[in-house]
């Protein structure tokens, strides 16, 4: 009898054991971006464009988030969040707008969280560099496209110009007519 009863306390000791880690189970989602960085070259006052790829390679539904860690104002994720079922990938576009020239470097992060609430489940995150290298735009393009403030200087020697070529134009008109009579 003493070993039954050795067996059924065995047993009433793993059992709980046993069954509980189906309760403590813990899965990650997972995380896929490409590329794995990036570089925007763009003037400044203008936007550039790039994209990246996200893809969710766990086997549960989640909820991505992208954001600049840095230049918020500069750098927008379009679509910023995001749910991707299994296996799915899908585009998002990254828009930067540098007011100034310069070149920046920061990082986006992309976090991944799974949408079931009913266990633990650690989430995922990746941080994708960014360069943005922003050139001064052509005065002179800026001068005929109305950019008032990249362009006084220049929209004035065009204009200055302009003025002395018309009288230059308007003396020789004159000259012309005058030898003619």
């Amino acid at each position: 009898m003493r070993k039954s009863k050795k067996y059924i306390l065995i047993i009433l000791l793993i059992l709980p054991i046993v069954g509980a880690q189906g309760v403590l189970r813990t899965e990650a989602v997972g995380i896929s971006v490409t590329p794995s960085s990036l570089e925007i070259e763009t003037e400044a006052g203008k936007g550039g464009v790039e994209k990246l790829m996200l893809e969710n390679p766990s086997s549960a539904v989640a909820l991505f988030e992208i954001y600049p860690d840095e230049f918020e104002k500069m750098i927008q994720p379009i679509p910023s969040s995001l749910v991707l079922e299994s296996n799915e990938k899908r585009e998002v576009v990254i828009r930067v707008t540098p007011e100034k020239e310069g070149q920046y470097a920061t990082t986006l992060s992309v976090v991944s969280r799974p949408l079931s609430k009913s266990e633990f489940e650690a989430g995922a995150g990746v941080k994708v560099p960014i360069i943005i290298k922003s050139e001064e735009s052509s005065p002179l393009l800026a001068a005929f496209l109305g950019n008032a403030k990249e362009s006084r200087g220049m929209m004035t020697l065009v204009v200055t110009a302009l003025l002395i070529f018309g009288i230059m134009l308007m003396g020789y008109s004159i000259k012309t007519l005058r030898q003619k009579t």
